[in-house]
């Protein structure tokens, strides 16, 4: 990895680009392989993007045209129903649900350092740092054996605008962990 940073950057993102490729190719058309390593060969573009968010320090500046620039990134595929999905292999149209997460991803920390910046820091924040294993475990479980459309968005119209449908689910999913979260704490202490 050492050799792939000392290389101008063009090169970098091309051998990056190259490798994630390969990954999404080996997931989708062949086999998963054994350790998800096709899954780890997907994910080299956001060990990358995060190696120059901390290198560039972009989050310590104020808000400039970069993260303008990243949240269109991040919201148009994310519209168009374009979105990566590591552990199943989802990847449509490859590079653009890469780069839709890689947004998405520092949007959301660029969000939160906002957050931090204004001194507006919450245990709710806290507790989804210190729980984040058991909402991912929860969002992976709904993933696989909840259909949303049956039994909430049949009830709710919101199927139709993306961004209510996400906020109904982040929402669902962190509230699943709470419960899981309280219920795991009561028979711990029992």
């Amino acid at each position: 990895m050492k050799q792939i940073a000392e290389l101008k950057l063009p090169v970098q993102l091309l051998i990056i680009f190259f490798i994630s490729m390969v990954g999404i190719v080996i997931g989708k058309k062949y086999a998963y392989l054994p350790w998800s390593l096709d899954v780890a060969l997907v994910s080299f573009p956001f060990l990358m993007a995060g190696d120059y968010l901390a290198k560039y320090e972009l989050f310590k500046n104020k808000f400039n045209i970069t993260m303008l620039v990243v949240g269109f990134m991040w919201i148009i595929p994310l519209g168009m129903k374009l979105h990566i999905e590591l552990a199943t292999r989802s990847c449509p149209m490859g590079p653009v649900c890469v780069l839709e997460a890689i947004g998405g991803s520092v949007c959301v920390a660029g969000f939160f350092c906002f957050l931090e910046k204004k001194g507006i820091t919450s245990s709710a924040l806290s507790w989804l740092g210190r729980n984040s294993m058991v909402v991912l475990a929860v969002h992976c479980l709904e993933m696989m054996y909840f259909n949303w459309d049956r039994y909430v968005f049949s009830v709710l119209p919101v199927a139709d605008m993306w961004w209510m449908a996400a906020g109904v689910k982040v929402v669902g999913i962190v509230v699943v962990a709470w419960i899981v979260v309280v219920v795991r704490d009561m028979v711990k202490r029992k």
